[in-house]
Order: structure tokens, then sequence, then C-alpha cells
């Protein structure tokens, strides 16, 4: 199936089913994620787990949502296989006395049912965006490198966003709906082509259902289903860089050698718990300066010394806090 210059083909002969796609990009060896200081981000990167989400919780509306696959080629075998409990018979009815609102029913049917299967983990090539850090963290986050070599096997492998031009004509094309439904959280509105995003479309190890919230929600479901958190290891990690305005509410004194910060407050419970996960594995860390010169945005590298309780000292190669 070809969307522009990327063709899909969906493979389900392995441990877990994966989509193949054909593109012009060359994959990425590291890819990176933007993070916002909340409890949950803090405490999923100190488990070393991602979200996979689901389109419910994605920031684009038209991203991965059902009313993109259209069912105008489907008829009624389309779908039997998914009366295997239903009298045959009286759905046949259904569809015979309106088959629009019957096909409807069934495409939304399948859909909940795959999108409790995979989880969608979102990374980026882009590390110095300006839009990222101000959109994603608010300056004051944070941002993880990783080694896509090193994710697990249920991830699968990185695959880039198609960008595209949405208008009231647009259909995914027609084929496989299996396919179609992998292709679905594969492309995004063009006006996104900033972020340069790959997507890890992720399984549970066990393979069963995950939990989903929303209009497709499994959670009155009594079948096994698993948290959407899951796992990578500590030697994915490549390097943390700390957003630009990470310390800036917290330094109490400012050298040209160094800076002394003291997450002493309430609001700094969080970034200390992020420091101290640092130093202890030893993370390469970065933070975020303003090339005066050039007006971008630079990584520069800084080193993190614990002094005493909730004060740290901030060494880096130029005055940057």
């Amino acid at each position: 199936m070809r969307i522009k210059e990327f063709t899909y083909s969906l493979n389900i002969e392995g441990e877990f089913p994966r989509i193949c796609v054909n593109h012009p990009f060359q994959a990425p060896k590291s890819l990176s994620k933007y993070y916002s200081i909340n409890e949950q981000n803090i405490l999923a990167f100190l488990d070393r787990k991602f979200f996979a989400s689901q389109p419910e919780y994605f920031n684009d509306l038209f991203d991965g949502q059902h009313f993109n696959l259209n069912i105008e080629e489907c008829d009624f075998e389309t779908f039997k296989f998914l009366l295997e409990n239903k009298n045959i018979q009286q759905e046949k009815n259904k569809y015979s006395q309106n088959s629009k609102e019957w096909l409807h029913k069934m495409r939304n049917t399948l859909y909940s049912i795959l999108n409790a299967k995979i989880g969608i983990i979102c990374l980026t090539e882009q590390r110095v965006s300006e839009l990222m850090w101000a959109h994603y963290t608010d300056n004051q986050g944070f941002l993880v490198e990783y080694n896509c070599a090193s994710f697990p096997a249920n991830f699968g492998n990185p695959i880039p966003i198609n960008y595209i031009q949405y208008s009231t004509e647009f259909k995914l094309p027609n084929g496989d709906l299996a396919l179609k439904f992998y292709i679905n959280y594969l492309i995004k509105k063009d006006i996104w082509d900033y972020e340069n995003e790959f997507r890890f479309i992720a399984h549970s190890p066990n393979y069963p259902s995950f939990e989903t919230v929303g209009r497709f929600s499994n959670q009155k479901h009594d079948y096994k289903k698993e948290s959407r958190l899951i796992q990578y290891s500590q030697s994915a990690i490549i390097k943390v860089v700390l957003g630009f305005n990470f310390f800036t509410q917290f330094i109490s004194e400012v050298t040209e050698e160094y800076a002394i910060v003291d997450f002493d407050r309430p609001t700094g419970i969080l970034r200390k718990a992020l420091i101290d996960d640092i130093i202890l594995n030893n993370i390469k860390t970065y933070i975020i300066h303003i090339g005066v010169a050039t007006k971008d945005l630079i990584e520069n590298e800084i080193s993190i010394e614990l002094i005493q309780g909730t004060s740290y000292k901030i060494i880096t190669q130029t005055n940057t806090l």
C-alpha cells in the first residue's frame, strides 16, 4: 500500500505483528523524547518506562482516529470474522436494512480491538528545536536521547511519520483493513512536520490487550489488560538534556565556574529526584543555553555534584545558568 513515497506492508509471521515501510529516510541510530516536569513523566523515567499511547492522548486531534479508516470498499464479508458469537442471519438482515450504519459499527468494533493491542511511542530526531522545547517542556523540562538498537523486540523498528496534506478528499488507499489501521498511526498533517517524528508501534511483551480509555475504552471488559507503561533498559539512555530554565528558580549562587542550586521547596521535589537518578547512574548530562552570536539553542555539557540535602553544585563549561 503506497502513500506518497512511502510503501507499507504488514508482516504477521513473527512473535509480534510488524508494519514494514519502505521510505526515503535513513534509519536513525538515536531518537529523543521531550518531557515536561510532572510526576507521571519523572516516575516513568526513573522506572525506565515509556507510556505506549493511544489516539485519545495525541495532541493532533486527527491523528490515528477511527474516522480516517474509510470503508466504502467493504461489504458484509469483510467483517464476517468478527461475528463468531453472533447470529449470522440477524447480522445479514441488519446489513441489508442499513449497510452504512452496520459497516461503521463493524469498523469501530475492529478499531476498538486493534487499538487495545498496540501502543504508540513517539520520539524525534530534533534535540534542539525551539518550538518543541517551548511546546513540550515550557523550557523547564528535559529531553532524553535514546539508542534505538537497545530497545526490546516488542517495540519494533522506528518508523518516520508520513506528513501529508489532509483534505476532505483524503482517504487511506483501499486494501487490507488491518494494514490501514497501522498506517493510520503513521500519517499526520504536514503542519506537524517540524517535529521530524518517528514512532514505535509497540506490543505488550505477552501480547494481551493494553488498557484503553475514551470512546473505545475497554475498562468494563473482564479480559486481561496490561498497563501502557512498558519497560526499556538503562543501556538505551545516551544522555539527558535539561531545559534552559530547569534550574532558574532554584539558583542560590552563581560564579564563573559553577552555580549552586537548592531544591528546598515543593516545586523542587521532582527535579531533585531526576538529578539524583542522573548522579546515581552516571548519565551524561547537558543543559540548553542560548548561542548569543548564532541565535541558536546549544547543548552544553555539565557535571552535577551533591553538596548536601537538597543543595547541588552545577559545573558548566561556560556560565549558562
